[in-house]
């Protein structure tokens, strides 16, 4: 666990995605923090990426745990960081339908 550099914006930043994880959590592992800037934090996306390389977001997005991204937030971070589609990791494995047209517009239940 890498964690996040000493600096004020950072430490300011992720008190404020941090609504429900300790502070101290999200600070001691970057990948942590990564994962909270792109699913909660679009204001933050600047500040992260001057502090951060495009490899940092791809390895918080790659060891992401099961549950933690929005299926339309997984897709469209992946495409922004140039990764293959791929399904998001499955909280309930016998319910991994990934409704990844959803997120482009097609409605879910239609498939249903």
């Amino acid at each position: 666990m890498t964690p996040c550099p000493n600096d004020t914006a950072i430490i300011e930043s992720a008190k404020t995605m941090s609504w429900c994880w300790p502070i101290e959590d999200v600070l001691a592992d970057k990948n942590f923090y990564l994962r909270l800037v792109m699913q909660y934090g679009k204001e933050h996306i600047q500040l992260a990426e001057k502090h951060f390389t495009k490899k940092d977001f791809i390895e918080a997005i790659e060891t992401a745990p099961p549950g933690f991204f929005w299926s339309f937030v997984w897709h469209e971070w992946r495409e922004k960081l140039g990764l293959p589609k791929k399904k998001m990791p499955a909280r309930f494995p016998q319910h991994q339908d990934d409704p990844e047209d959803w997120w482009r517009g097609e409605s879910f239940s239609k498939k249903h």
